[in-house]
């Protein structure tokens, strides 16, 4: 007589929910995760909704556009493609979103202008240098005379704060510049003589420095600019302000340059842009982000051009010495 096994629940049990799933079937996600899944998910959407319609135009979706430029949506919608489960509709939906955001992140951060010949070309290099916090002072000042610019326009130059320091440092180590300390961290190396320079302080803890350069013969006139960044407050205020000096310069070979603390996309360079063009869109080759390195989605860093200025190409370096990217143009006077 063969024994026939017996099962140790009791006869009133019920069945347990392991015993009905299907061998190999992944187990049911927790209420939790369903509802982190749906909360990333409707963030993810609304964001999506803020940069198609309004932008930064509005404060509550100034916020969520700063805070969501498209590589940081492309890597949200990804993460809810692994995040789907067992769920083979959420599957798909996630990935055609994640597909159509990879396909708009490489059309949008990637650059491959043809560049410009120029008889003169001048090389600018711009940089927000992090006060030395990541690389060295000494670190730095190799790379610049690496890169040897005919202008060096540095944003939070170096530690220090006394003014005979940083001109014996910058003598020391970069000498072939003359060099011109325009307050608030600004820093200006140049080849070429400068003018005096005119001060303004704008919304949100913002520094302006205008001056003239004297390339060749010709005056170059640059606006330099270092935006606060408060992430709860629209920068339209500020870039207005700084619109409104840009545009006294732009009859003129004027540049507008500096860390903006802005998306290159935001509505509030639009007043810039009617005079202006964002040199790296203009004739930029590699990829358009400056911060934060090493996995830079922001592009922060930039230099805005008038019609008087022939731009050759633009260039954003790479480097371990500042948590921001150099940009490097090439340029003449019209």
């Amino acid at each position: 007589m063969t024994d026939v096994p017996h099962s140790h629940r009791s006869p009133g049990d019920a069945p347990s929910t392991a015993d009905l799933r299907p061998p190999g079937a992944q187990p049911r996600p927790s209420r939790w995760g369903r509802w982190l899944r749906w909360i990333a998910g409707s963030l993810l959407v609304v964001m999506l909704i803020a940069r198609l319609t309004v932008q930064d135009r509005l404060p509550f979706f100034s916020t969520l556009f700063y805070a969501a430029p498209l590589p940081v949506l492309t890597a949200l919608a990804a993460g809810l493609v692994l995040a789907s489960g067992r769920s083979r509709r959420a599957c798909v939906t996630w990935s055609l979103v994640s597909g159509a955001l990879c396909l708009w992140t490489l059309a949008e951060y990637r650059r491959s202008v043809p560049p410009t010949a120029l008889e003169r070309p001048i090389r600018l290099l711009l940089w927000n240098t992090g006060r030395g916090t990541i690389g060295s002072p000494d670190g730095i000042a190799r790379e610049i005379t690496r890169v040897d610019a005919d202008l060096v326009v540095l944003i939070e130059a170096v530690p220090w704060e006394d003014p005979p320091e940083i001109r014996a440092f910058w003598k020391e180590t970069c000498p072939q510049y003359r060099t011109s300390l325009l307050g608030g961290g600004i820093v200006l190396l140049s080849k070429f003589p400068s003018g005096e320079t005119t001060t303004a302080e704008l919304p949100l803890s913002t520094r302006t420095r205008q001056l003239d350069v004297d390339c060749r013969g010709t005056p170059l006139r640059l606006l330099v600019c270092d935006v606060g960044s408060n992430p709860f407050r629209s920068r339209k205020p500020t870039l207005d302000a700084i619109t409104a000096a840009a545009d006294k310069l732009a009859d003129s070979p004027a540049l507008v340059l500096g860390d903006f603390n802005t998306p290159h996309d935001s509505r509030c360079f639009d007043g810039l842009r009617k005079s202006y063009r964002n040199a790296f869109l203009t004739a930029g080759s590699g990829y358009l982000a400056t911060w934060p390195i090493p996995l830079p989605v922001l592009s922060l860093d930039q230099i805005w051009a008038s019609d008087r200025i022939a731009i050759g190409t633009c260039r954003h370096l790479w480097t371990t010495r500042s948590d921001h990217r150099p940009v490097l143009l090439e340029f003449d006077l019209k």
